[in-house]
């Protein structure tokens, strides 16, 4: 009897084995696809939106397939993760990291407080479109790091998990390094059905993508995500070329470096430049550290950083490069925006813009034309082969001209400063019955300015950061604690900002859909107890040992993310990571443990 007792309990541990290696295999598809897959879906615009776009409808190409393997494998996964976990226990499983798993209940339920309190619950649930990092994607990313802890269980899966996503971003470096020599394979017809499918060949005419010659965007479509994409990815090949024993492998994962930063240049993103250089400078610190005592770590880390600033300050590929750079970090005061507009009002159904010296223009919709008032000598001029009404008023200072396109319902106010011969422009519409807009979106008394803290003096730092940076903290202000709701960003700033939008975009319908910064993402979704919480759990990870490149790797990719946001190709590796990180260390103790079963 005792006999048949031991096998049964020894085939369920096998059985429990079995399961455990279906979830890695879950997981190794869902890190290989997610980065890959490109697939139409034509997905409705949230109705609280529609008016913004213009549109019913959007034509995803890049974001929500891949959402959508990464919830079906995450949710899967965590499913078998609970079984497996529950009869570990009532095996005697060996204990797990409790102290981690807490602060990720707890930052999955401050997600869920921000959902509920969010004004925007359908937005916060399902993410802003060619996005979807909503509230459910945030907590498949939690759930990652959760399944990632559990079922790893030797170096074997996390090489196994860290190769899958090399060769998948490799892939997408190929895809990419193609496209900066003009071969974009999303422009042949192969590319294109594909990308298609069945449902949708009727469209095959009308797919038609409106990059530059040679501008990498690959699987991503936005060429800051190859970037940030390349940030992740290059530590780990590093960790791939040192991981694995047999010479030829070596050789393989070190020329997948190649089209990497074939991508990375192609992409022209100064975020992911800074990251993977950053890379390099912690593996050089790492390896002076650990080797001090091997002069011939000294000599490679210096013939490194002698070819480092040859090639930085010789080859052209990186001017571009260090002029962002070096326009960036210019914070003087004759970089700083300026504008003619002081100030704008809006009190239904006037506008009124107050210029630097105190004047002021008023315009106010009318039966047939506009009511416009203003300091100065005024005229009407009728332009009737462009369609357009001209007021133009000259005082002493100003040359204010409000040019009404009356078939399309466009409104321009141009201001030239007589004295400094400097022009300020404005725009916004007419679309509605006796009311104004900003392309479809009708203003009201919210929308139309921006309110304004000006950390960055310089706003157009950073192709325009400074000026989305500046608006996005007081969003951040008005809920500081749990935030907005999951991916909402695009419903709480002010679209409408009459007075700056034109000068910085060239557009005044320019849609501003995301800060550009991961840790702001994170405070106006969450609030500071999600930042918070976050950044103890990656601060945590830092403490483990054995796991340098790995935590070189989570660097490179917050680096990057002070200028990119949070992406899903790249975030849910991230957490993977975190997971692979907090396995590492008992890899040893469960050796052991196993070993006296």
């Amino acid at each position: 009897m005792s006999r048949d007792k031991s096998d049964g309990v020894k085939m369920n541990e096998k059985n429990l084995e079995k399961i455990r290696k279906i979830i890695i295999a879950i997981l190794l598809t869902t890190i290989f696809l997610v980065p890959l897959i490109v697939s139409l879906k034509i997905v409705p615009i949230p109705e609280s939106l529609q008016q913004l776009y213009n549109q019913e409808v959007s034509y995803d190409f890049f974001a929500y397939a891949k959402v959508q393997v990464l919830k079906t494998g995450t949710i899967l996964s965590f499913i078998l993760v609970l079984f497996y976990q529950w009869n570990m226990r009532k095996n005697h499983a060996t204990p797990q990291n409790k102290g981690i798993k807490i602060l990720l209940l707890v930052f999955a339920v401050s997600i869920m407080i921000s959902f509920l309190l969010s004004e925007h619950k359908q937005l916060a649930w399902i993410g802003m479109i060619d996005r979807y990092e909503g509230t459910l994607t945030w907590l498949c990313y939690i759930g990652l790091t959760y399944i990632t802890m559990t079922v790893v269980k030797t170096r074997r899966d996390i090489n196994a998990l860290v190769g899958s996503f090399v060769l998948s971003a490799s892939i997408v470096s190929i895809i990419g390094a193609f496209q900066m020599f003009g071969m974009d394979f999303f422009k042949t017809d192969l590319g294109k059905l594909m990308m298609l499918g069945s449902r949708y060949e009727e469209l095959f005419m009308q797919v038609n993508f409106n990059f530059e010659e040679g501008r990498v965007y690959s699987t991503l479509y936005n060429p800051n995500y190859v970037g940030s994409l390349v940030a992740l990815s290059f530590p780990l090949t590093i960790y791939c070329v040192a991981a694995t024993r047999q010479w030829w492998m070596k050789l393989g994962f070190s020329i997948l470096i190649i089209p990497q930063m074939i991508s990375l240049i192609g992409s022209d993103s100064t975020g992911g430049f800074v990251a993977v250089a950053m890379s390099i400078l912690f593996m050089i610190m790492y390896a002076l550290i650990k080797y001090r005592t091997n002069i011939k770590v000294y000599v490679g880390a210096t013939i490194i950083f002698i070819i480092g600033i040859i090639l930085l300050t010789q080859l052209s590929i990186f001017e571009p490069y260090m002029n962002k750079i070096a326009d960036s970090l210019d914070m003087n005061d004759d970089t700083a925006f300026t504008t003619e507009f002081a100030s704008v009002e809006y009190n239904h159904p006037a506008i009124t813009y107050y210029l630097q010296n105190g004047e002021h223009i008023t315009v106010a919709p009318l039966e047939g034309g506009l009511d416009v008032e203003s300091e100065g000598e005024g005229e009407v001029i009728q332009d009737v082969d462009s369609q357009r009404i001209i007021y133009k008023f000259v005082s002493e200072n100003y040359i204010k001209q409000i040019i009404y396109y009356y078939n399309s319902g466009v409104i321009r106010i141009h201001v030239t400063n007589t004295n400094e011969g400097t022009v300020s422009e404005s725009k916004f519409n007419y679309y509605y019955k006796n009311n104004f807009s900003v392309g479809m979106q009708a203003l009201d008394e919210v929308n139309f300015s921006a309110k304004i803290k000006k950390i960055f003096k310089n706003e157009k730092m950073m192709s325009n950061r400074g000026y989305i940076w500046n608006r996005t903290i007081p969003i951040v202000l008005t809920k500081p604690v749990f935030g907005h709701g999951a991916d909402t960003f695009i419903a709480n700033f002010p679209q409408g900002d009459l007075i700056y939008k034109q000068e910085l975009f060239g557009d005044h319908e320019t849609i501003i859909d995301k800060s550009h910064n991961l840790f702001l993402n994170i405070l106006v979704n969450f609030g500071g107890i999600g930042l918070l919480i976050f950044n103890i759990i990656f601060i945590c990870s830092m403490y483990q040992k054995r796991t340098i490149l790995f935590k070189i790797s989570i660097l490179s990719y917050l680096v990057c993310g002070l200028v990119n946001d949070s992406v899903i190709f790249g975030t849910y590796m991230l957490f993977i990571i975190l997971g692979m990180i907090l396995s590492y260390y008992k890899l040893e103790e469960l050796k052991k443990f196993y070993k006296n079963k």
